[in-house]
């Protein structure tokens, strides 16, 4: 794989809940900062979402978008899998070819979103996404993960 150009362009957020529907970006509770944590087992719904801009030269290429966490002592967060606890890490790969109706040359917008469930206790912690190969393209995203408030009463969705 090439690295990516330095025109690449990540602009993201996080949101409670994202899809893409007819190359188009629907997103819920969008710029998600802060979330309470619900219940005795913690567990967040999430979603990294956003476009990715690449120029012409990098169109009919495969980028591969990594999205990791990490705590507030910079040690990556780990999760539990069917192999044991691993540290968080999601790659998502996007191969964007240019509109019929775009004359040649044209950037590209890419809407995507990248759902996904984590278990977290209350605390600091910070999404680090970046095209692989390309440290220019990284974009860090803070989440705070609150304590209920005394008498509130946990919604459970599960």
């Amino acid at each position: 794989m090439q690295p990516p150009s330095e025109d690449i362009r990540l602009n993201l957020m996080l949101a409670e809940f994202a899809q893409v529907h007819a190359g188009k970006l629907t997103v819920v509770g969008a710029g998600l900062l802060a979330a309470f944590a619900m219940g005795p087992t913690p567990v967040q719904a999430l979603a990294v979402c956003g476009t990715i801009a690449l120029p012409f030269p990098e169109l009919n290429r495969e980028q591969v978008l990594s999205i990791e966490l990490y705590d507030a002592d910079n040690r990556q967060v780990l999760v539990p899998t069917p192999m044991g606890e691993q540290p968080f890490k999601i790659e998502a790969k996007v191969n964007a070819a240019l509109p019929p109706l775009l004359p040649r040359g044209s950037s590209v917008s890419v809407p995507f979103s990248v759902s996904f469930v984590i278990p977290v206790r209350p605390g600091t912690f910070q999404f680090r996404c970046q095209i692989l190969g390309d440290v220019r393209t990284l974009v860090k995203l803070p989440l705070v993960i609150l304590d209920p408030p005394d008498g509130m009463i946990p919604f459970n969705t599960h």
